[in-house]
């Protein structure tokens, strides 16, 4: 399975990029990141790439790919409310248009919170929610043989998400707010 990561650098991004690097169904584990890592792996692929509204120079990046794990984010406090859309709606919306272009069987799995809803009057809430919805329709959650699902993290308690292929399932598996120590991915 080939894996697009983005938000390798963060705390939920990291523990899910460890869990891939550990797993023997992950052959390869692309990393779309601002600055490097410092990991260094035979199964990671990490571009440097700072536009995030715009992936044309990291289209090889998008080829071949079974699953991206969109776990790039913020907290709405740490932003305004302009970027924390930016950040949260529109980079998101960019990568997965470029995923259905380049990959279309593949599968988008996007980190929300709970208790997000499009029609919220919480404005991080509202943002996540329509993020999600849009993502389902734009990547099409109901086709056949697909699994397009989207995940939800709350304060990096849990997190779960399922990344299916016609020929394989693997659910990657987070607990805790120690993640980073506790990932694991099972076939």
């Amino acid at each position: 399975m080939n894996i697009l990561l983005f938000g390798a650098s963060g705390t939920a991004g990291g523990a899910v990029l460890q869990a891939c690097l550990d797993a023997s169904v992950v052959k390869d584990v692309r990393v779309i990141v601002r600055r490097p890592l410092g990991w260094t792996d035979a199964k990671l692929w990490e571009l440097q790439h700072t536009n995030y509204l715009d992936y044309a120079a990291v289209t090889e990046a998008f080829r071949k790919v079974d699953a991206c794990l969109f776990c790039l984010g913020t907290s709405v406090t740490q932003v305004s409310e302009e970027e924390f859309v930016k950040i949260s709606h529109d980079y998101a919306i960019a990568a997965a248009r470029m995923l259905k272009a380049e990959s279309p069987a593949a599968v988008f799995h996007y980190i929300s919170g709970k208790g997000t809803r499009a029609e919220s009057r919480t404005f991080w809430s509202k943002v996540k929610g329509q993020t999600e919805n849009e993502l389902m329709e734009l990547v099409g959650a109901d086709s056949v043989g697909k699994v397009s699902l989207t995940f939800r993290i709350w304060r990096l308690g849990w997190l779960t998400m399922i990344a299916g292929t016609p020929a394989s399932e693997v659910n990657v598996t987070c607990h805790g707010p120690r993640c980073v120590r506790r990932c694991s991915i099972h076939v």
